[in-house]
């Protein structure tokens, strides 16, 4: 009888750590095909179509002279990194650039898949900075100073 327990209990590990397998390779088969169509030059709307982000996904970004790098999960398994230029950046009068995103921004080089853990991000709190006279004024320094 334990013998046969611990077999029943050994075929749903068994199971179920070829399940998280499975569902890996399926990921990576699926996230790769979406990979492989994207093109040098296609537009970032249409990429994020492709590959769109994870709604719980951190992004990160970081830019140089012409380009710019983004990264982001997919799903929960897979993040996908891709390297962007500036065309479609909206700018003001003064043509400083208002956002480096657009949905227009070009791919400069072929997306790169990495398997990784997608984190897991709370955000327990928000400040918000308030700015008094055009100075920074801290959260901390603004409730140390006396009401009138």
């Amino acid at each position: 009888m334990k013998r046969m327990a611990s077999l029943t209990i050994l075929a749903i590990l068994c199971t179920s750590v070829l399940g998280c397998s499975s569902l890996l390779v399926e990921g990576r088969d699926y996230w790769s095909g979406q990979v492989a169509k994207v093109r040098i030059g296609m537009p970032r709307a249409e990429v994020e179509k492709l590959l769109p982000p994870h709604p719980k996904s951190p992004v990160t970004a970081g830019g140089t002279g012409g380009s710019q790098s983004v990264a982001y999960w997919v799903d929960e398994d897979w993040c996908v990194s891709i390297a962007y230029d500036y065309t479609g950046v909206p700018r003001d009068d003064k043509g400083m650039a208002l956002s480096l995103q657009s949905p227009q921004n070009r791919v400069l080089t072929a997306p790169v898949l990495s398997r990784k853990k997608m984190p897991v991000v709370e955000v327990k709190s928000i400040m918000t900075i308030e700015q008094q006279g055009g100075e920074y004024s801290p959260p901390a320094a603004r409730s140390a100073q006396p009401t009138p």
